[in-house]
């Protein structure tokens, strides 16, 4: 359903692109802001050092989803060349959980990784001609993940972690000015997170032993999205380069 309604507006968008103004064209300065719509993919990799003399373990696992979100910046055009700076948030990768990797019981342990959201905030820099722009993006990703971990044997021994996992995203893109003030593009980006803490491992219900066990997860994310941006207010003069 959702790859039907990014097709969609993609169609639709484009069916207002045939004679985009003239006046429009290679005007990508000033604020914007949109939406957009694609798939992710994620391998996540967990390394554990158990408590009660238990040597550490390594286990990974590939998340893939929906990706739905908005985005908003602000660019400057000096001649073809245009640099900006953008803020987008997206929706999650879900949940996936994996069993049997011998954590404090043989063969029953598991765990799960849940992304809840994607936060990125990333300079661009790019170069234009007639109504297209292609660009370049770099800058910082943060995520807010869940992971969780049991042995699987009652009483459940495990624990829950939820937090902001920290790192970095590079990514390119491709714009159209479909008429003054609408534009739509397509862009990839990869995303590195990690997040290494110390977890207080319980038994349910949730009786803490006094204990800690300590996860380190490395998430790397792919992604494709269509984006549909709207100019706000009046465009920008372009300015020429310094000489």
């Amino acid at each position: 359903m959702l790859r039907k309604g990014i097709v969609g507006v993609v169609l639709a968008a484009a069916s207002f692109g045939i004679a985009p103004s003239a006046d429009a064209q290679g005007r990508w300065g000033g604020l914007y802001a949109g939406v957009h719509g694609g798939y992710s993919w994620a391998d996540s990799d967990w390394t554990l050092a158990y408590p009660f003399g238990n040597p550490p373990a390594a286990a990974g696992f590939s998340i893939d989803d929906a990706l739905l979100g908005g985005h908003i910046g602000i660019q400057h055009q000096f001649g073809q060349f245009v640099i900006g700076a953008e803020v987008s948030l997206s929706s999650g990768l879900g949940s996936h959980t994996i069993g049997g990797l011998d954590l404090w019981a043989p063969g029953l342990g598991q765990i799960r990784t849940e992304l809840d959201w994607l936060m990125t905030a990333t300079m661009r820099a790019g170069y234009a001609w007639d109504q297209w722009h292609a660009y370049v993006k770099g800058g910082y990703a943060g995520a807010m993940m869940t992971l969780d971990a049991n042995d699987g044997v009652p009483p459940n021994f495990g624990f829950s972690e939820r937090g902001i996992h920290n790192g970095w995203t590079v990514g390119a893109g491709l714009e159209r000015e479909l008429m003054n003030g609408v534009i739509l593009g397509l862009e990839y980006n990869y995303v590195a997170l990690d997040r290494n803490v110390s977890v207080p491992v319980v038994s349910l219900p949730a009786t803490p032993l006094g204990v800690d066990s300590t996860v380190d997860v490395d998430t790397s994310i792919h992604s494709v999205a269509a984006r549909l941006t709207f100019k706000l207010g009046r465009p920008e003069a372009v300015y020429e380069p310094l000489k």
